[in-house]
Formats: structure tokens, sequence, C-alpha cells
């Protein structure tokens, strides 16, 4: 039989990966958005895109989100890190966006 410490540290490991996998679920609603945009969006509308978006858009455009994940480990790995891949926004839209965000709470 498990003592208690040791079942509460299991139930701790599990619920941080429950939430893990609960944010890569929301990753694949996001990425389906991501995919339906750029979709419709013109290839040479991205020309004035910031270059960090272009090359995602280039290289994983269609991809299926199952498909797109390995390939993502190592554009990141390349890039330096998840924080050097997020393309900076106009400061109009990015206080729009914190505008929607504190409305959502």
């Amino acid at each position: 039989m498990m003592e208690k410490e040791e079942e509460k540290e299991l139930y701790e490991l599990g619920r941080c990966w429950n939430g893990f996998v609960r944010k890569l679920q929301g990753a694949e609603n996001l990425w389906e958005e991501f995919q339906k945009k750029l979709l419709y969006f013109p290839r040479d509308g991205l020309e004035s895109a910031p270059l960090g978006l272009q090359k995602a858009a280039g290289k994983f455009r269609r991809a299926k989100f199952n498909v797109m994940l390995p390939r993502f480990v190592d554009y990141y790995r390349a890039y330096g890190g998840l924080e050097d891949l997020i393309v900076p926004l106009s400061p109009l839209k990015e206080k729009e966006e914190k505008k929607e965000v504190k409305g959502d709470e």
C-alpha cells in the first residue's frame, strides 16, 4: 500500500500531466484556426508580415497538428526556444488583444 506522501506526489504528477495534455488540446484547436486563416490568406500578403510569421507559414502550411508537432520541435530548437518564435504584432493590435483578454476574465 502506498504511503500518503507518495500518493499525493503521484496525484500532483498526474495533475501536471493532465494540464499539459489539455494545453496541447487547446493548441490543436488554435492550430486548426491558424490553418483555416492561412488557407484563405493570399501568399503575397505575407510579404509584409514579420519574418518569423513568413517562415512559419511557409514551413507549416497545410500541416495537420500531429504531423506538425515533431517538425515544430525541430523548428523551435533551431530558433533557440519558444520565446524566440513569438512574432511582434503592431502596437495597436496588441492593445486590442489585451483588452479582449481582460474582458474574457
